[in-house]
C-alpha cells in the first residue's frame, strides 16, 4: 500500500511540473504594432496665415499701385510743378512743357516768392537747384485773365537793363519783382550783337511808363532807364503775365 501510495504521489508531482513549463511567457523581441497617426486638419484660418490668401481661401486681388509716372502727371497737372532736386528755375523755365525759354525763370519767381525765401539771391540764383519737393505754380496768360488795355499800336514798356551779361541783371530782375513791379526777361540783337533785356511793361500811356521808369532809376540806382514802344510779338509773348 505504502509503495502504491507513493507511486500515485510521484505521478501527481511530475504532471504538475509539465504544465508549468508549458507556460508561454511574452517574448521581448515581439513586434510592436505600428499606430497610425491620421493628419490633424487645420482649421482653415489657420491654414492660410503666412500665405498671403484671405480666410475665404482665395487669392488676393493683385493691388493696383500707380507708377511714377502716373504720380509725375497729377502733380504736374492744374498748374504746378513739383521740382525734383536737380532743378534750377532756368532748367524748369526751359522745359517744352513749361515755357521753353530759360529767361522766363522770372515769371515762375514772380508767382512763387515765399518759396524762394531761403535761397540767396545773387546773380547765380536762376542756375542754383531747387529744394525737391518744392510745388512751384506754373502760370500761363489764360490762368491770369489779363491783357492790356492798350492797343496794338500803343503799348510802352520801360527798360531797365541792357547787356551782354545775362547775370549782370539777375540781382536788379528780383529786386523789381520783390517791389511788384510785372519784370520780364526777353533777348534782341542789334546790330550783330546779342542783348539781354530786363523790362517792366505793359503800360497804357507813354507819360505813365515815364513817371515808372523814373522811380525806377531811383529804386535800382541806374541810369540807363529808358521808355520806348514794344514790339507787337513782344507784347503778345509777355503782356498775358501781367
Amino acid at each position: 500500500m505504502k509503495l502504491a501510495s507513493l507511486a500515485v504521489s510521484i505521478l501527481i508531482i511530475s504532471s504538475l511540473s509539465l504544465l508549468g513549463c508549458s507556460r508561454e511567457k511574452p517574448s521581448d523581441t515581439a513586434a510592436q504594432k505600428t499606430v497610425v497617426k491620421k493628419p490633424i486638419t487645420k482649421p482653415l484660418e489657420e491654414a492660410n496665415i503666412g500665405q498671403g490668401l484671405p480666410v475665404n481661401g482665395s487669392a488676393p486681388a493683385p493691388e493696383t499701385e500707380k507708377t511714377d509716372e502716373t504720380k509725375k502727371a497729377e502733380k504736374e497737372k492744374n498748374g504746378f510743378y513739383l521740382t525734383k532736386g536737380d532743378e534750377s528755375l532756368s532748367k524748369i523755365a526751359a522745359r517744352k512743357d513749361v515755357y521753353g525759354d530759360p529767361l522766363k525763370w522770372i515769371l515762375i519767381y514772380r508767382f512763387n516768392r515765399e518759396a524762394f525765401d531761403k535761397i540767396g539771391k545773387d546773380e547765380a540764383f536762376p542756375d542754383k537747384y531747387i529744394l525737391a519737393g518744392t510745388k512751384l505754380k506754373i502760370v500761363s496768360p489764360a490762368d491770369t485773365g489779363k491783357t492790356s488795355k492798350t492797343s496794338p499800336e500803343n503799348h510802352w514798356v520801360v527798360n531797365v537793363i541792357s547787356s551782354p551779361n545775362g547775370e549782370k541783371i539777375v540781382p536788379d530782375a528780383i529786386r523789381l519783382v520783390d517791389n511788384g513791379y510785372p519784370a520780364y526777361i526777353t533777348s534782341a540783337n542789334v546790330k550783330g550783337q546779342d542783348y539781354i533785356r530786363l523790362r517792366v511793361g505793359f503800360f497804357d500811356e507813354k507819360t505813365v511808363a515815364i513817371d515808372e521808369g523814373k522811380k525806377i532809376t531811383t529804386m535800382l540806382n541806374v541810369s540807363d532807364v529808358w521808355t520806348t514802344r514794344a514790339e507787337d510779338a513782344e507784347f503778345k509773348e509777355f503782356s498775358g503775365y501781367k
